[in-house]
């Protein structure tokens, strides 16, 4: 994996299933476990170890599941997936719609992957970027069994270089020149999160002179967030992202004035666009 069961020329398969055996480390036991896909074509139901652990439709988006009360740590354990994948036109659902790719394929496209985490961990974190600043999403879990005080966010964004040895590396944090401080950072204190509980906490940095991405021109930065608590680094998170900003040209608005003059022989008429942004254009009918 990943693969397809069918790539071209064969004929199109509609379902199927994967199993796999594996075995995780003993040091698993106390940690949040997830369960991750990088895409199934189409339908995918997920069990592990005979626990259904769910099912997500959509054959090219992500998704994950909590594994933390299926896995057993240590020992053999079995990850089964059924597929289905209704033929082209059967259903008018489907996601994306119609002829999305040259190839009909199936089954388990994308990297699948187990990540183990402290109980106190950063579930995602989304920046939306402006020329001078962005702004920026954390949602943190604590998925163990007491609640936790004194919890601090720092959020903080690198400088990237990207290089010839970090181009293809999916760790953000080769981008990251040696020795870089941060260009901006904030920090998120004092927080208390009850056990099993979700929470999403917002901020904004300010940019000065900030690299905007281009095709020609790449530039990215690394956004970094760290969770703490009673000044014990719990968990640590780290993307890289862009600044620029694409919108539509300002909306251009034209009168049409119309004037006509007549002679013994002909009549002429002018047509003229009033607009303060463009010079008056003429025409003849």
């Amino acid at each position: 994996m990943p693969g397809s069961v069918n790539p071209p020329p064969r004929r199109p398969v509609t379902d199927g299933w994967y199993r796999v055996t594996f075995t995780p480390p003993t040091d698993w036991t106390d940690k949040a476990i997830t369960l991750k896909f990088g895409s199934v074509n189409y339908l995918a139901d997920v069990w592990l170890n005979g626990t259904y652990l769910g099912y997500h439709e959509g054959g090219w988006t992500p998704f994950a599941f909590d594994a933390k009360k299926a896995l057993m740590p240590g020992v053999p354990n079995t990850l089964a997936v059924r597929f289905v994948d209704p033929l082209r036109g059967s259903r008018l659902d489907i996601v994306p719609w119609g002829l999305a790719d040259s190839w009909d394929y199936a089954g388990i496209t994308g990297p699948v992957w187990l990540e183990a985490s402290d109980p106190l961990h950063v579930v995602r974190a989304d920046v939306v970027p402006h020329l001078d600043s962005a702004d920026v999403s954390v949602v943190l879990q604590n998925s163990g069994d007491q609640a936790l005080d004194n919890v601090t966010v720092t959020v903080e964004v690198l400088p990237a270089a990207v290089t010839d040895a970090s181009l293809l590396d999916a760790d953000p944090l080769s981008l990251v020149p040696p020795d870089s401080l941060p260009v901006a950072a904030l920090n998120i204190d004092k927080l208390s999160i009850g056990q099993g509980t979700i929470i999403q906490r917002a901020g904004s940095f300010a940019f000065h002179q900030a690299d905007n991405w281009s095709l020609e021109k790449p530039a990215l930065y690394v956004l970094g967030v760290i969770v703490s608590s009673n000044d014990v680094v719990r968990d640590s998170y780290y993307d890289s992202f862009g600044l620029r900003r694409i919108s539509p040209p300002a909306a251009r608005r034209c009168q049409l004035r119309k004037s006509c003059s007549r002679s013994s022989t002909r009549r002429r008429c002018t047509r003229t666009c009033c607009a303060p942004t463009t010079s008056p254009a003429t025409r003849r009918c």
